[in-house]
């Protein structure tokens, strides 16, 4: 289980979320599904609001956060890229829905992400480009 999964946050999750951030999520609150759906971007790879986590992490985080997000993924965080600013629908490529759409989460998300009602067929993973 991991606070990316969509499961309810039991009661030292909420505290580590506290300690964290400062804020105490009421009780009954859940992380969204990060699996759920995927959305392909296209940003300049100029643009000055494009930030690779790992400098940014490092300046940024306190160590002992930076060393357990490193520890968590394995090596995926060599792949995490930050954007501070808005990313426009017209900047999509791609959706990729990796969960059946009987999962809601995984519904809900694509629709708030291309901003319409989809009909996605149940077979994973799902791609509208």
């Amino acid at each position: 289980m991991s606070m990316a999964d969509g499961h309810v946050l039991t009661e030292a999750e909420r505290q580590m979320h506290f300690k964290a951030f400062g804020v105490m999520p009421r009780e009954g609150t859940r992380y969204p599904d990060k699996t759920a759906v995927r959305i392909k971007v296209v940003i300049p790879s100029a643009d000055r609001n494009l930030k690779r986590w790992l400098t940014f992490g490092h300046k940024h985080c306190e160590a002992g956060l930076y060393d357990s997000l490193v520890r968590a993924d394995g090596h995926a965080h060599r792949s995490w890229w930050l954007y501070f600013g808005t990313i426009t629908p017209d900047q999509f490529r791609a959706v990729d829905y990796l969960k059946p759409k009987g999962c809601p989460m995984a519904t809900q998300l694509a629709d708030i992400a291309i901003g319409q009602a989809l009909d996605v067929p149940c077979s994973s993973p799902h791609r509208r480009e």
